[in-house]
């Protein structure tokens, strides 16, 4: 695990959490052959039913479980888009290859069926509040208490070029779709004999929160850890990482102290860091900021925002203005 998360951003206790989390997920007896869930989720009078399989949905899904656990008139259901749950905070983890992908992810199914749980794996379609009645992968799902948790995705405030041109942290993939662009422009510049512009080796970040802090990190120790050996005629000084911020000072969120550590480690890892400045456009070789500079990269990943998922949109029911 590179440095810095172990300094600074070791106060969020990354690796401790997913610890924790793992063996959760992997608690239990190990049988040869898993039992059936406890009795059908339609039999149960009082159906809960918890859409969303992350932080929020898996705690309500246990919590629930232990609260009801002497109970044989609650049943507990939780449908998921993907049938493994995700630990955010070591997605970045990825990049630099401290973290297997496999261990980012972990199997819901297994852990909610030992639980007491039913799980089953299909996308939202919609939800009838009035008939109590969800409706997921085609099929219906009936609720007397119904548990949203649909996550987050990525916020792109409306500037044009993000979405097309950006790799946004947005699932397991997207770790693994950042090592892939770094190969990609790594292969075309060992092609090329190094004849590529420098846009082809500079890798921004916009967000400068601790998942952008982070990215940045993680892409340091792949350029300079784990490539070199496969492309030692790529100078790695040549490789540009660029951190953008809108806020004053990055980690906003971190106590001062910390706040200087992490940009103090960004400084040794050569690292350049933009604060107090928002992208204003993204095109595939450029990226033009509030201010009016122009920074030529066509590699950039964003990091910059979240928003409530777009499903809710669909939903008739009250939300504040973080909703998007």
């Amino acid at each position: 695990m590179n440095g810095l998360l172990k300094g600074a951003l070791a106060a969020g206790g990354g690796a401790v959490g997913f610890e924790v989390v793992r063996r959760a997920l992997f608690s239990g007896a190990r049988r040869r052959y898993e039992p059936w869930e406890r009795s059908p989720y339609k039999d149960f009078p009082n159906k809960v039913l918890i859409v969303g399989g992350g932080f929020a949905g898996y705690k309500a899904a246990q919590t629930l479980c232990e609260l009801a656990r002497d109970r044989d008139d609650v049943g507990v259901m939780l449908i998921s888009r993907e049938n493994y749950f995700t630990y955010w905070p070591m997605l970045a983890s990825v990049i630099g290859g401290d973290v297997a992908t496999q261990n980012v992810a972990q199997p819901l199914r297994r852990t909610l069926i030992r639980l007491g749980a039913s799980f089953r794996r299909a996308p939202l379609d919609s939800v009838d509040l009035e008939k109590r009645r969800v409706v997921a992968g085609g099929k219906e799902f009936p609720y007397e208490h119904l548990v949203l948790s649909l996550g987050a995705e990525p916020a792109y405030f409306g500037i044009p070029g993000v979405e097309e041109h950006c790799i946004s942290i947005r699932g397991i993939g997207a770790g693994e779709a950042i090592v892939d662009r770094v190969i990609e422009r790594y292969e075309e510049a060992t092609l090329a004999g190094g004849e590529v512009p420098d846009s082809r080796l500079t890798f921004m970040v916009i967000g400068g929160g601790a998942t952008g802090v982070e990215v940045a990190s993680e892409l340091h120790s792949l350029f300079r850890d784990l490539l070199v050996p496969d492309y030692p005629n790529i100078n790695p000084n040549r490789v540009k990482i660029i951190l953008v911020d809108a806020n004053k000072e990055i980690l906003k969120e971190l106590d001062p102290a910390l706040r200087r550590v992490a940009r103090k480690k960004l400084a040794d890892l050569q690292i350049e860091v933009i604060n107090n400045v928002k992208a204003k456009k993204v095109t595939a070789d450029r990226v033009i900021l509030g201010d009016g500079r122009e920074i030529m990269v066509e590699n950039v990943i964003w990091t910059a925002g979240a928003r409530a998922s777009v499903k809710l949109d669909e939903i008739d029911l009250p939300h504040d203005e973080r909703k998007g």
